[in-house]
C-alpha cells in the first residue's frame, strides 16, 4: 500500500481493521495525524517514555489504560508514536503487526516530505553550526529554509545538563525542538537546543521545567542570545556552556542562567561584555533619578560604601547633615529594593559604581 502511493489515512484504517482496534498516529507535538474511531491519545511525557521503550525493545510496548504503542521514527522530524486501543486480546502476532505498521507509517511520512527527507538531518545541521563548518551564508540560509527554519529571525541557545536517563532526555529534546520549531543535538553529555525567541532565560526556564517534570529530578541550564543570524550560533553555544559551568560552580545546580542572570559574573562569561546593561541593571534607577531631578544619590552611594556603611561618616564626606544621608538612603531603598545592602547585591552595586565612574572618566573631554 505504501509503495502504491496510498495515503496515511488509508494505511491506518487498513491496519486498524487487521489489528482489531482503533489506531492513532501522533507526532512529537502530540498532534493526531491520522486515526480511526475515537483515536487513542498519549501525552508528551508518555510519548517520550514509550518511544524510548519501543526503540530499546524493537517492539510494541504496553501503555496505561490498555493501550499499546510503537515508535514512529523518520530520522528527520521528532519521533512520534502509533497508539492502538485493541478491541480484543493483543497477542504476539498483533504486537508484531503494530510494530511493522509503525515502520510503514514512518515511510509514508517521509514520502510525504521528500524534500526534507533528502536534505540534511536537523541534528547534523546544528552540529555544523556549532563547529563552524556550516559554509557560506547563502548555503547556510538554503539549508535552514529546507528544514523549515527562518535564519533571519531571532533564536536563543539553551544547553541543558540532565543527570542520568540520557536516552529519555534525548528523545524528549527531539520532541521539544520539533514542537518549538527549533533544532536539537547532544554535546558533552548535554542537550543543546536552538529555539526561536529573544529571551534566553525564559526559553531555558520553559525547557528545564518540562524536562524536570519528565525525569523527576533537577536539570540545570545555561542560555545565550538572542542569535540574529545562524553564523554566530557557535559563539552563543560557547557562552551558554560558560553560563552553565558558572552556575554549577557557584552551587546553582537545578537552576537557569544566562549572562544577564549572573550579575557581575555575567561580564566574565559573556562574549560582548555588556557593561552598560550591567550598570543599568544594578544602579539604573538611581542614575535615572539623579538625571531627572538633579539629585546626588549616586555620590551618596559612593560615600556610604567608602565609609564602611556608616551614614554619619558618609555625611562628613559629603558635607551634609546625617539626616540628609538617611533620607537619601531611604530613597535609594525605594529605587533599588529592600535587599540592596545584602552582601551579594551590595557587591554588584559597588562594581557598577566603579564601572560608571570609569565610563564617565573616559567620556570626559
Amino acid at each position: 500500500m505504501c509503495l502504491g502511493g496510498r495515503s496515511l489515512h488509508d494505511i491506518v484504517r487498513y491496519a486498524a481493521s487487521a489489528l482489531g482496534g482503533d489506531l492513532a498516529v501522533q507526532d512529537a507535538a502530540g498532534r493526531v495525524l491520522a486515526g480511526t474511531g475515537e483515536p487513542p491519545r498519549a501525552d508528551t511525557a508518555t510519548i517520550v517514555r514509550s518511544v524510548v521503550d519501543s526503540r530499546e525493545r524493537a517492539s510494541a510496548v504496553r501503555l496505561a489504560d490498555g493501550l499499546w504503542a510503537a515508535q514512529v521514527a523518520t530520522g528527520v522530524e521528532g519521533p512520534g508514536l502509533l497508539v492502538c486501543r485493541p478491541g480484543e486480546a493483543f497477542g504476539d502476532e498483533r504486537r508484531s503487526l503494530l510494530h511493522f505498521t509503525a515502520q510503514t507509517v514512518a515511510t509514508v511520512l517521509l514520502r510525504h516530505d521528500l524534500a526534507t527527507a533528502a536534505g540534511p538531518i536537523r541534528d547534523d545541521y546544528l552540529d555544523d553550526l556549532l563547529s563552524g563548518a556550516s559554509g557560506a551564508p547563502r548555503h547556510l540560509a538554503e539549508r535552514a529554509h529546507r528544514l523549515g527554519l527562518d535564519p533571519a529571525s531571532d533564536h536563543v541557545m539553551v544547553v541543558l545538563r540532565p543527570e542520568g536517563k540520557q536516552g529519555e532526555a534525548a528523545i524528549w529534546a527531539s520532541s521539544y525542538a520539533y514542537r518549538h520549531a527549533g533544532l536539537k543535538t547532544v554535546r558533552r553529555e548535554c542537550l543543546v537546543l536552538l529555539l526561536p525567541g529573544s529571551d534566553p532565560s525564559a526559553a531555558a526556564r520553559g525547557a528545564v521545567d518540562e524536562l524536570t517534570a519528565l525525569l523527576g529530578h533537577a536539570v540545570s541550564a545555561g542560555a545565550a542570545g538572542p542569535v540574529h543570524d545562524f553564523a554566530s550560533a557557535d559563539t552563543a553555544y560557547r557562552e551558554a556552556v560558560r553560563c552553565l559551568d558558572t552556575l554549577i560552580a557557584i552551587g546553582g545546580r537545578g537552576g537557569v542562567a544566562a549572562a544577564g542572570d549572573l550579575g557581575f559574573l555575567g561580564l566574565l562569561v559573556s562574549d560582548d561584555h555588556d557593561v552598560e546593561a550591567f550598570v543599568a541593571t544594578a544602579i539604573g534607577p538611581v542614575l535615572d533619578y539623579d538625571r531627572q531631578r538633579a539629585t546626588d544619590l549616586v555620590r551618596t552611594l559612593d560615600a556610604y560604601f567608602a565609609s564602611g556603611g556608616s551614614p554619619s561618616r558618609a555625611a562628613l564626606e559629603l558635607h551634609v547633615h546625617t539626616n540628609t544621608v538617611a533620607r537619601r538612603l531611604e530613597r535609594i531603598t525605594d529605587l533599588l529594593g529592600a535587599d540592596w545592602q545584602q552582601p551579594a547585591t551590595a557587591l554588584e552595586i559597588q562594581l557598577a559604581l566603579r564601572l560608571q565612574r570609569a565610563r564617565e572618566a573616559v567620556r570626559r573631554p
